[in-house]
């Protein structure tokens, strides 16, 4: 497009001409989150620890989150050692006195969902780890059975 602007300054005849690029086009390309395989995850810090450090600390007795933050995933999967247990959502801080009554029944040792609480019932190491699969290879992935896997483990040393 081409805009063209006459000012007329004392004796002097100006023309301006203005030139300007339009896309008349509404095609734009917005990539949907099924194009798109990504390995990412998130758990709760605490006052020394980011939130995706792999080794963490907690207290016999108390819980972290963990959340799966992927994108363009085949599956997923939290996976807990003996000595930790799934709790159901709804819970506050303010139930410090009593998380156990939060256990998920009949949850075992893995879920599938996205944010997973756990509570550290016994002192000592534990592990959490998260199973992803994926159609693509994504970050720490390697291939197995026809899929992008990656197996994150996460050490949590529970204290007294």
């Amino acid at each position: 497009m081409k805009i063209t602007k006459k000012y007329i300054a004392p004796g002097v005849l100006f023309v301006i001409f203005l030139i300007s690029v339009c896309s008349c086009s509404t095609d734009e390309h917005v990539s949907p989150h099924g194009d798109v395989s990504s390995f990412t995850w998130w758990s709760s810090p605490n006052e020394v620890e980011s939130f995706n450090n792999p080794i963490k600390t907690t207290r016999k007795d108390d819980f972290l989150a963990f959340q799966d933050l992927s994108r363009g995933l085949i599956s997923h999967k939290w996976e807990i050692s003996e000595g930790a247990a799934f709790l159901e959502p709804g819970f506050s801080e303010n139930d410090t006195l009593d998380y156990y009554k939060y256990i998920r029944p009949n949850a075992g040792k893995s879920i599938t969902d996205a944010l997973a609480f756990v509570l550290f019932t016994e002192v000592g190491e534990q592990e959490v780890r998260l199973i992803n699969t994926f159609k693509d290879s994504v970050a720490e992935s390697f291939q197995e059975d026809g899929v992008w896997k990656v197996e994150k483990i996460i050490s949590v040393t529970v204290t007294e």
